[in-house]
């Protein structure tokens, strides 16, 4: 014979388990005023502890929305707008450029092994 639980008894949880954290859900436009604020000049730490977010997805936001501005942008009609957009893609390109030496030279510090330990990592 079984016997039924009770339906409002929880099961005992082991100490050892940390509590699971409950992950939150943003809508389009929360992200876009997080990114407003800013854009504003306010800094993302800042705005990122007063809405209650990790900094890292503000920044991710932020690169996201401007990477969706840049596919929306309209094509320039007019000589000075061309020679706008060719300055602002070679920004862009230089940022990237420059992402990826940054990459190498860490991918290239992170792959080598270090010849002899230094004093410090002996103790």
């Amino acid at each position: 014979m079984k016997l039924k639980k009770n339906p409002q008894e929880n099961p005992p949880v082991p100490a050892s388990t940390p509590p699971r954290a409950v992950r939150r859900q943003f809508d389009d436009t929360f992200r876009r005023h997080a990114v407003a604020l800013v854009r504003s000049g306010r800094r993302v730490p800042e705005v990122a502890q007063e809405l209650g977010i990790s900094a890292f997805s503000l920044y991710e936001w932020q690169r996201k929305l401007r990477r969706q501005i840049d596919l929306q942008a309209p094509v320039p009609k007019t000589l000075a707008g061309l020679e706008e957009e060719i300055q602002r893609l070679r920004e862009a390109l230089h940022r990237s450029q420059q992402r990826e030496e940054i990459l190498k030279k860490s991918l290239g510090i992170f792959a080598e092994a270090p010849a002899t330990p230094s004093p410090s990592s002996r103790r």
